[in-house]
C-alpha cells in the first residue's frame, strides 16, 4: 500500500473534521520561508546591462573577424590567396583553387554570425521598455554595472 494512501481513505471516510489543519493552512504552510533565504539571489541576472558580457562578445567578433579576413582576405597571406598561388600544375596542391568558393562561403557564413552579435550587443545596450504598473525610468535607481 502506498505511503499516504491509508491516511488518504481514511479522510474520505471520517471526513474533514479529523483532519489537522484546513486547506488554506496547508496552502500558507507550504510556502513558509527557508531557514537559509537570505542565500537566495533575487535580483534577475540581466547580462545585457553587465559591461563584462558586452566586452566578452565584442572580443567574440573581433576574433571571428580575424579569422575570416584569414580564410578570404585581401592580403597574401589568406588562405584563400595561398590556395589560388599553391595551386600550379605538377604541385601537391594542385586543383585545391577549386574550394576557394568554400573558403568565401565560410567567411560570408561568419560575417552574418558576427552581423548577429552586433545586433544583440547594440539591443543588450538599451533598456527594456518600462511596463505600464512598473515605476518610470526617473523613479528607479541607477543601474550598477
Amino acid at each position: 500500500m502506498p505511503k499516504y494512501e491509508k491516511v488518504f481513505k481514511k479522510m474520505l471516510i471520517e471526513g474533514p473534521e479529523d483532519v489537522p489543519m484546513s486547506d488554506g493552512e496547508a496552502y500558507m504552510n507550504g510556502f513558509q520561508e527557508p531557514e537559509n533565504a537570505e542565500a537566495f539571489n533575487t535580483e534577475p541576472n540581466m547580462p545585457g546591462y553587465q559591461s563584462k558580457y558586452i566586452e566578452r562578445a565584442k572580443e567574440w567578433t573581433a576574433k571571428i573577424n580575424e579569422f575570416s579576413d584569414w580564410i578570404n582576405g585581401t592580403e597574401s597571406d589568406s588562405l584563400n590567396k595561398q590556395f589560388i598561388s599553391l595551386d600550379k600544375e605538377g604541385s601537391p596542391f594542385e586543383g585545391i583553387s577549386k574550394n576557394s568558393t568554400k573558403l568565401t562561403k565560410i567567411a560570408g557564413d561568419l560575417a552574418q554570425l558576427t552581423e548577429v552579435i552586433n545586433g544583440m550587443i547594440l539591443s543588450a545596450g538599451k533598456e527594456p521598455e518600462a511596463s505600464q504598473e512598473g515605476p518610470s525610468a526617473e523613479e528607479r535607481p541607477a543601474e550598477q554595472f
